[in-house]
């Protein structure tokens, strides 16, 4: 189990342990276009109220590995859980 703080309007906080489930899983994610592979072997988990950066050279993956997330492409081998 991961611990979250809550907060409440009076101003303090308090740890809380719960599971919690990731709201994006990707695992072992591949996306090729014919013998040129893209994303190779990706693991992603991203948990409630977490925040996250993709950065990268161009070319790298960026737009294919959101593009996957939202299903305007599908991967070539792999998982992808919402």
């Amino acid at each position: 189990p991961k611990e979250r703080t809550k907060s409440s309007c009076q101003g303090f906080s308090r740890k809380e342990t719960y599971p919690m489930n990731p709201v994006i899983e990707m695992k072992h994610v591949k996306k090729a276009y014919d013998q040129n592979t893209i994303i190779e072997d990706l693991n992603v988990s991203i948990d409630p109220g977490e925040f996250v950066t993709i950065v990268g050279s161009s070319g790298c993956g960026k737009t294919t590995f959101l593009k996957m997330i939202n299903g305007l492409i599908l991967p070539t081998a792999g998982g992808i859980f919402l």
